[in-house]
């Protein structure tokens, strides 16, 4: 999974022995068509947040084009949480830093009903929102917001 700081994701990977059956590093950036290539051919895609609370990783946004579910560990305030849950892309596991044994088991429990559904093929995406973060909608706002000031 492409990462900021790999060294901690190697380490969360090993410790649910998911490195190298479920979870593929690849530490060096990707190309972005190299990262719709492996979302296409994945089952789902995997996203390690950051402890930053403004951080919203863009993944989220390959995984609408490739229409795949996402398991994401999210720092608490991410801006992603919403947007997944309000899209129905998948399941967000709230990263709780002074609480390691209930985070872990909450994500355990998590990991094992979004695999269940992933690969049952039963998720229901609600494409309509998930198309207000298209890069044409964003785009079209940005044109009108511009046109307005003109």
């Amino acid at each position: 999974f492409p990462s900021h700081d790999s060294e901690v994701n190697f380490t969360i990977a090993a410790e649910f022995n998911l490195l190298g059956s479920i979870i593929f590093e690849h530490p060096s950036r990707i190309s972005y068509f190299d990262v719709l290539y492996h979302h296409s051919i994945a089952d789902g895609v995997f996203i390690l947040g950051s402890a930053e609370a403004h951080y919203t990783p863009s993944k989220i946004f390959n995984a609408f084009i490739a229409e795949k579910p996402i398991f994401a560990i999210l720092h608490p305030s991410s801006s992603a949480i919403d947007i997944i849950d309000e899209t129905k892309w998948g399941i967000t596991c709230l990263y709780l830093e002074h609480e390691v044994k209930e985070f872990s088991d909450q994500a355990l429990l998590q990991f094992e009903a979004w695999k269940l559904k992933t690969l049952s093929h039963s998720w229901e995406f609600n494409k309509q929102e998930a198309s207000k973060y298209s890069a044409k909608h964003l785009t079209e706002n940005l044109a009108t917001t511009l046109n307005d000031l003109v």
